[in-house]
């Protein structure tokens, strides 16, 4: 396997993007590992996607141009700040500043199953990521000591997903110094109670929390989050079923969202289906539209409508089992999911609808 990705080293000057995925070698070919020569040296965008075997990572800090990092499945990587604060080349940091990470604005970290952390005495010389926006994190469990150095001062949005170790019970330590995250999003959460120091965060204008089964929270404990613009709320049960009058507290919240209801403006809040992309994306939507067709010919109570929306049902049935069926194509990505909130129940859409044409694979 590395015999393989060693050959195919691409040009220098013309290579912009790279993705790897399902990669099952154990090391990374030597056109990446020198990262000032090599030809990562102009990339923008890379993307490690399940490659479970990788230990080490290059020293990708280096990456003058790079604008957005996904590694993804890295199951072996267990000390990742080791790989992403190394200065090569044995430079000093006592006279001059070192920059790691210039550009990027944009870090996913995805089912780092082994990721744990270390501490890291980084010298006051050393710059990390000075531009980054964007900060996504999600099935780190093992992950025990905060990595501060993700978090810069100027981060504004940041994701958590599941179990992401520390960062699911305190952010405290890690935007301690931040004063400029306006939004967080958190899904899938395992735990009833908000991280410690979440209330803290008194730059925030979106607070999106989206199927948290566990989570308990009373809405007077955002009380200090005064510059919020927005509550969402979605797919929490225990959360779903407070009544209005509960989060009627936080008044100065304009905009209140629990399950697509903006309660403070009785309004339907639409989910921007678009930013998933690519077939998913493009199914979603559609089936979207067309829940919005059946509903206006439901409001018409005309009998040759009845025949449009069995049409219109076989076709959102169809659209979803493709999706189904396009996410078990993804070797170990079904596994690797948290289990989805609403099933498909193909018996009984079956029994009233034609039998799709194709069928969801196993």
């Amino acid at each position: 396997m590395e015999g393989v990705l060693e050959n195919l080293e691409p040009h220098k000057e013309s290579l912009e993007r790279l993705v790897i995925r399902y990669y099952a070698g154990f090391t990374l070919p030597r056109w990446m590992l020198s990262v000032e020569e090599s030809v990562l040296s102009n990339i923008v965008d890379l993307k490690l996607d399940w490659c479970p075997n990788l230990k080490v990572l290059p020293a990708l800090g280096k990456l003058q141009f790079l604008e957005r990092l996904d590694l993804t499945g890295l199951k072996a990587v267990k000390h990742l700040g080791a790989d992403l604060l190394r200065v090569e080349n044995g430079a000093s940091t006592s006279s001059s500043s070192v920059v790691l990470f210039p550009k990027l604005k944009y870090l996913n970290l995805y089912y780092l199953s082994e990721w744990k952390e270390e501490e890291h005495d980084v010298p006051t010389t050393i710059i990390i990521m000075p531009r980054l926006h964007t900060l996504k994190i999600g099935y780190c469990p093992k992950l025990k000591v905060e990595p501060h150095y993700l978090f810069p001062p100027r981060l504004e949005t940041l994701e958590l997903w599941g179990d992401v170790g520390v960062l699911s019970k305190s952010l405290i330590m890690s935007l301690t110094h931040n004063n400029n995250l306006k939004s967080l999003t958190i899904k899938y959460f395992p735990h009833s109670s908000l991280p410690q120091g979440l209330n803290q965060l008194t730059s925030l204008q979106e607070l999106n929390f989206y199927i948290c089964k566990f989570l308990d929270f009373k809405p007077e404990e955002l009380k200090p989050l005064t510059t919020l613009c927005t509550l969402e709320i979605d797919f929490c049960l225990i959360m779903s079923i407070r009544s209005r009058e509960d989060w009627s507290i936080l008044t100065h919240i304009p905009n209140i969202v629990i399950d697509y209801i903006n309660i403070t403006s009785n309004s339907y809040s639409y989910p921007g289906l678009p930013a998933i992309g690519g077939p998913i994306g493009h199914l979603l939507e559609q089936n979207a539209q067309v829940f919005k067709q059946i509903s206006a010919n439901f409001a018409t109570l005309q009998i040759h409508d009845v025949h449009k929306n069995i049409n219109l049902f076989c076709q959102t049935r169809d659209n979803i089992l493709t999706i189904m069926n396009i996410l078990n194509d993804m070797p170990g990505i079904m596994k690797e999911m948290p289990p989805l909130p609403i099933k498909l129940n193909e018996e009984l859409a079956n029994s009233i609808l034609p039998r799709p044409t194709r069928p969801m694979r196993s």
